[in-house]
């Protein structure tokens, strides 16, 4: 499923409506939890609690998540404060209750889990990443600034990625879908909706 960033209640709506529908199929969550949204604290519990019940689950890192752990590896430091703040961190924030000098404050379970996040899972048909990758690079020399961040490069490339790259970071109005990759991140946080996809089978799932 393609970026939450804070919205505990499209979790909740997904975890009623569309896991009985997926049955016994792993969930992949493609990164970016927390920040701009109301209720990233407990979207982490949440995701915390999951892992528990289904073990199988995959929950990528996205951009937003090495973000605040940047900050919490360099408390003192203004670039990652500011980076944080620019892309939503208050609300992040707020949902723990915490103001910037506190955010070493945050539970650890949730740091652990934080820093237990991979940059990208594969099976046979499907590789998931955060962002997407570098065209013409090997996956085991991407970069972890492109699989988080990269944007036009990679999803405007005609390159012929093998397995399809599903990903999210980058907001499209519906899923993107190209014979190579599958972009799902449909704007949830800005008032559109989220996408889940169930895979292969392509069955695509709307929340808001």
């Amino acid at each position: 499923m393609g970026d939450l960033h804070g919205r505990y209640d499209l979790l909740q709506k997904v975890l009623q409506n569309v896991l009985p529908a997926a049955g016994t199929a792993r969930l992949v969550f493609l990164g970016d939890y927390i920040d701009r949204g109301p209720n990233s604290a407990q979207l982490i519990d949440k995701l915390i609690n999951l892992k528990q019940t289904h073990p199988n689950s995959i929950m990528l890192m996205g951009n937003h998540e090495r973000a605040l752990l940047k900050l919490l590896d360099n408390p003192g430091a203004h670039y990652w404060a500011d980076n944080f703040l620019l892309n939503g961190g208050q609300a992040t924030l707020d949902s723990y209750g915490l103001t910037l000098s506190q955010v070493r404050k945050i539970p650890p379970r949730h740091k652990q889990f934080l820093r237990s996040l991979p940059l990208y899972w594969q099976e046979e048909k499907f590789l998931f990443v955060h962002a997407g990758l570098r065209p013409g690079v090997p996956l085991h020399s991407q970069t972890p600034q492109d699989l988080l961040t990269i944007r036009e490069p990679f999803y405007n490339s005609n390159y012929r990625f093998h397995p399809k790259v599903v990903f999210g970071h980058t907001v499209f109005p519906e899923p993107r879908l190209k014979k190579y990759s599958l972009g799902i991140d449909t704007g949830a946080v800005y008032g559109q909706y989220l996408t889940c996809v169930l895979l292969p089978q392509m069955r695509f799932f709307k929340i808001n």
